[in-house]
Formats: structure tokens, C-alpha cells, sequence
């Protein structure tokens, strides 16, 4: 059995509020693309090469029709609130437009396989290494590289641009801002409990952490999912202990504890269920097959 074919769907997909935003159309090319994803989550954008590849025998799905879905694909987080991190990010370079899935290695099992380093991310990489990288929505359009003095002032005018009504700037939805942080804790989270505001305090401390270089989302995404799993169980007439998201956020090492492991013992027990008889030693005897 090839990498691609071990392609997995997490159990979230099936409550995902961005998911289930899709049109019937979106849904079927955004899950049946999924096993075609390299080992980096990256994939040719071309319309021929997903109809070919991902949907060859969907006359629902005609070529003419996938640029659309594209973008239906790439912008449905703008849509749901607490959605800051599209489904796909779609890079425009001068050899293509290239898909990439920004949560992938956090979705996908690589055990027992090695994994084969994206030739599509080698040039993505190659022509923003050292350029202004403009971030319009979800398309990524690589520029010529800028002096200094062009990049600041191109800044300005974007951050114009998106001023409101009111003269408060709309940050992008994927920067890491206190906001979005806080709408990608509560979207990730299905355990601890939820952040309704941000106060002075809450702010500063974020705005810390983004200082110290935890200014990626998919950095915290990691983190809040790890996060929520974990429990302390009280002792001693002592409450049960869980990572709350003021704890995360109060100095630079909680987050990178639980990122490194260090509660990995202290695990909510998993849901009860009732599972199909024979279920186990199936499941057994198929990672089995699988490692060979």
C-alpha cells in the first residue's frame, strides 16, 4: 500500500462548521483530493490535473468548474467566525498556481513511512525566500523582492486598506493576533473551557508570546490541541487540574511543556463507546498489514 493511499480523514471533519459549509460540489473535491496530497500537504492547483487526478469520474465536476471551487475551498473560513485557518491556502508562483493544506502534519500519521520532502514546497520556498510575501485573503502572491523603504510603505497601505467603519483594523484571519488566537483556541478546543473576552492583561501577554517568535497559528494549534486532553486528577479533596488558556499564555515555557510532552501521562480517559465485535483485532491485524 502506497504513502498517498494512508491518507487519513480525522473525526472532526464530520462537525467541522467549515466543512459542512461546502457546497456538495466543494465537499467531494476538497475530501477526494486528499489522498493525492504529497508528504507536505501540497498538491498542483492546475483544474486538468485535480479533474484527472483527484475527481476523473465526477460529470458533476467538470474542469470549467474547479477554479470556482477553488476559491469556494480557500474562502469558506472568512465565513465562520471562529474560523481563522482557511482549508487550503493557494499559492500563485510564476511556474503555477499549488494547493496546500495548512494543518496537514497535524492531521496526518507518518509511522513506520518516510516521508518524501515536497518538490512543490521547493519552489514555493525558492520564490518568496527573500521576497515581500502578500497575503490577500487565503492567495498567496509571491512579489518582486522590495527595498525597505517600498516594503513599509506597501504594509501601510494594506493595513489602510482593511481599516473598518469604525478606524479598527480587521486582521487577517491567518496572523496571529490576540483575536484570532483566542477564536482558534475555542475552535480547537472541545474540553477546556471557552475564552468569551479579552481583556488588557490577556492582550499583553499574547502580544509577549508573539514577541518571543510564538507567531505561528499552526504553532498554537498544536499546543491547544495537545492542551486539551490533559487532566490532572485532583487528590486530597484537591479539583482536577487542566491547562486553561490564561495558563498557556502567562510565560514562555507552558505552551512549549505541553508541546514537548512533559503532560503526555495525565490524559482524559477516551470517550466510552460500544465498539462492533471483532473490531479490535481487525484494527489490530490492519496497522499490521499496513507497517509492512
Amino acid at each position: 500500500m502506497s504513502t498517498r493511499e494512508r491518507r487519513s480523514l480525522w473525526g472532526s471533519i464530520s462537525t467541522s462548521k467549515k466543512v459542512n459549509a461546502l457546497s456538495a460540489q466543494a465537499l467531494i473535491l476538497y475530501v477526494f483530493t486528499m489522498p493525492h496530497l504529497d508528504d507536505e500537504g501540497f498538491i498542483d492547483a492546475d483544474p486538468r490535473i485535480l479533474k484527472y487526478t483527484a475527481v476523473p469520474l465526477r460529470d458533476d465536476i467538470p474542469v470549467e468548474e474547479i477554479p470556482k471551487l477553488l476559491d469556494e475551498i480557500s474562502n469558506v473560513h472568512k465565513r465562520i467566525e471562529s474560523s481563522p485557518v482557511p482549508l487550503w491556502i493557494i499559492h500563485k508562483t510564476s511556474q503555477g498556481n499549488f494547493i496546500q493544506d495548512p494543518v496537514f502534519n497535524e492531521r496526518q500519521s507518518f509511522r513506520g513511512i518516510r516521508k518524501k520532502p515536497s518538490k512543490i514546497k521547493d519552489v514555493i520556498d525558492r520564490e518568496t525566500k527573500g521576497c515581500q510575501l502578500e497575503t490577500k485573503g487565503c492567495q498567496m502572491e509571491t512579489k518582486g523582492c522590495l527595498s525597505e523603504e517600498e516594503v513599509k510603505g506597501s504594509e501601510e497601505e494594506e493595513e489602510e486598506e482593511v481599516k473598518g467603519s469604525e478606524g479598527k483594523v480587521n486582521e487577517s484571519p491567518t496572523r496571529c493576533t490576540p483575536e484570532n488566537l483566542m477564536l482558534l483556541f475555542n475552535e480547537t478546543t472541545q474540553y477546556l473551557p471557552k475564552v468569551t473576552q479579552l481583556g488588557k492583561t490577556r492582550r499583553d501577554k499574547i502580544k509577549t508570546r508573539i514577541q518571543e517568535g510564538k507567531n505561528q497559528l499552526d504553532w498554537w494549534r498544536t499546543v491547544f490541541e495537545k492542551a486539551d486532553v490533559v487532566l490532572l486528577p485532583g487528590r486530597n479533596g484537591k479539583k482536577d487540574w487542566f491547562p486553561t488558556f490564561d495558563w498557556l499564555i502567562e510565560n514562555d515555557r507552558n505552551a512549549v511543556k505541553v508541546l514537548e510532552g512533559h503532560y503526555a501521562d495525565a490524559k482524559r480517559p477516551p470517550p466510552q463507546f460500544s465498539p462492533q465485535p471483532g473490531m479490535d483485532a481487525w484494527l489490530k491485524r490492519k496497522l499490521e498489514e499496513e507497517a509492512q
